[in-house]
């Protein structure tokens, strides 16, 4: 009896563990499910621009195809998909259009509408739009010649004239309805082909480029081949074309025009222009324009980031990756009008042209070309990264030649922390007590850049140099503020990494010019920012998390693979996500 009382006791004891174990189950998935639950929200939340705007084209779809059904019922289905699939058609065009107004999209960002619209994802949105369009283009087609198959049934009429003869009244101009409609979907085939990312990636930009011209005949024909068209376009075309006139005066009579000041190329094939800045041209960090070199092609404009910081009055700069074409053309431009300087020569160079932080490391010097290269410049437009001052922690993430906007970005903040720094009552030392109120709702940065190749980080060596030494200068407010992590990803340099270092370390750095001509980089001066091997966003997106300074997102500017890592890892932890686009 006591050994029957001593199992059930053990028995008792086993079904109270195993029942502990089962809570603490449920717990674990309860906490698992409401992790994803808050995922959701969140996520939502992040995107509620966008899926607002999403929302509101759906029920304006939705709205017209009630609508034309109601108009419809009496006729066949191949009629009713038909003029639904052209009225749908009719909304899509002038959205797409609207996308594309530039400069009203960058007014309505700067009067702060990006908050109730999704204005940084418009290039986003025309592609998609663009897609559909083609898509309600095919149904509409189909869906017609199918219809025009069913009088030719009941008519008994061959399906050639069935085909020219029906509709033979419909549209703007008598007997153009199938013409144009047969020339409006091989534009549209055209246009979608070329628009595809592989032929955009390939080298091949200029067929892109020039077959989306095509542009101007598709909406002429449409006006063309739908009589109640202009009803829908007068307003969208209107302000195009005032859009256009005034970029035209700009860039022809205005701001528009000016110069290259120097030229010269950076390891890795990237080509660094600094322009001469027009004096009314005004732009935010992260912000981007259109460019067009004469002397490289005289009809390409091609859009480059904005590398430096606003408060930079006399000057602007871009970093181009040289992929070929019109990038390998301007490299070529660039190689023409080499000169090899004395270093005597460079340091004349430094003073009198007060070189910014981006030109000051003599291996740039010495490739560094005085010149008067005419340029036009169209913009500039507002990019992704204007909303960084509404979050309070940001994190900037850049992968190869994708740092440019970010270069703009930690210029400007450097700048803003050395502004605002004050002098001691009591001695002659300065330091900043706060963060500056420009900053926003701002609180803490984290940036990391990765790179495949050791050398790349040459391209912004000079920034991250003096960034590190305005952060001693100012004190631990600025140190707080800051985090810099470099990546280098790439297996061909592993040979290179203690070597350059350890040659670097050889050299006597008294002279910090003179050195440079001497060693290879400064790059002795990051060791202790250098990670070798890719990042561990899990550990990296923690240690924000622990942070709990308020709303986190994370900037991305870079290949395309690691985007889409770091959107799945930001989906994971809650935070926003915000990728510049190309």
């Amino acid at each position: 009896m006591m050994a029957a009382e001593l199992n059930g006791s053990k028995n008792c004891a086993v079904d109270s563990v195993l029942n502990l174990y089962c809570e603490k189950g449920m717990q674990e998935d309860e906490r698992k499910q409401l992790n994803k639950m808050q995922q959701f929200f969140v996520n939502i939340y992040n995107k509620h621009t966008s899926y607002g705007f999403l929302l509101f084209v759906i029920v304006i779809h939705l709205y017209l195809i009630v609508q034309r059904c109601i108009e419809l019922q009496d006729q066949n289905a191949a009629v009713i998909i038909a003029k639904l699939a052209g009225q749908l058609l009719h909304f899509d065009a002038v959205l797409v259009l609207l996308l594309i107004l530039r400069r009203i999209i960058t007014w309505l960002r700067t009067i702060g509408l990006d908050c109730i619209l999704p204005l940084e994802r418009n290039v986003h949105i025309h592609k998609m739009v663009g897609w559909t369009i083609i898509a309600f283009s095919f149904i509409h087609a189909v869906a017609h010649l199918a219809n025009y198959g069913v009088i030719s049934l009941n008519e008994k009429l061959y399906y050639s004239t069935a085909l020219m003869e029906t509709h033979r009244n419909a549209g703007l101009v008598h007997g153009t309805v199938v013409p144009t409609g047969f020339a409006l979907f091989g534009i549209l085939m055209i246009m979608g082909t070329f628009a595809h990312q592989k032929i955009r990636k390939s080298g091949r930009f200029e067929l892109f480029y020039w077959t989306h011209f095509l542009y101007v005949p598709f909406f002429i024909l449409l006006l063309i081949h739908a009589r109640n068209a202009w009803k829908w376009l007068v307003v969208p075309l209107l302000l195009y074309a005032f859009e256009v006139i005034n970029r035209t005066i700009s860039i022809y009579f205005g701001r528009g025009k000016t110069d290259i000041t120097l030229i010269n190329t950076l390891p890795n094939d990237v080509v660094h222009l600094r322009i001469r800045r027009p004096d009314d041209f005004e732009y935010q960090c992260g912000d981007w324009l259109f460019i067009n070199i004469p002397q490289v092609a005289k009809y390409e404009w091609h859009a480059f980031t904005i590398s430096s910081e606003p408060e930079a009055l006399d000057y602007l700069t871009l970093h181009i990756r040289v992929v070929g074409g019109w990038t390998g053309r301007l490299k070529t431009l660039c190689k023409t009008h080499k000169r090899v300087l004395k270093y005597e020569e460079c340091l004349i160079l430094q003073r009198e042209s007060r070189l910014s932080v981006l030109d000051r490391t003599i291996q740039e010097i010495l490739t560094t070309h005085k010149v008067d290269i005419p340029v036009r410049l169209d913009g500039p437009y507002a990019g992704s990264t204007t909303s960084t001052w509404n979050y309070e922690h940001c994190i900037y993430v850049a992968g190869g030649i994708g740092v440019t906007p970010f270069a703009s970005l930690l210029q400007s903040i450097m700048r803003q922390f050395k502004d605002s720094m004050t002098k001691c009552a009591n001695c002659s030392h300065s330091n900043c007590s706060r963060i500056p109120a420009s900053m926003g709702k701002l609180k803490h940065v984290e940036f990391l850049w990765v790179n495949r190749h050791l050398l790349n980080f040459k391209w912004f060596l000079q920034l991250l140099l003096d960034l590190e030494e305005e952060k001693k200068a100012a004190g631990d407010v600025m140190e707080n503020f800051f985090n810099i992590r470099l990546y280098q990803t790439g297996k061909t340099d592993v040979n290179e990494r203690p070597n350059l270092i350890r040659k670097c370390d050889s050299v006597n750095c008294a002279d910090p010019w003179k050195s440079l001509v001497t060693c290879d980089c400064k790059l002795k001066h990051i060791k202790h920012l250098l990670n070798f091997g890719r990042p561990d966003w899990d550990k990296v997106f923690t240690q924000v998390k622990d942070r709990n300074l308020g709303r986190v997102c994370v900037f991305y500017c870079g290949p395309t693979s690691m985007g889409v890592a770091l959107k799945e890892k930001c989906k994971k932890f809650g935070f926003s996500f915000v990728k510049e686009l190309s």
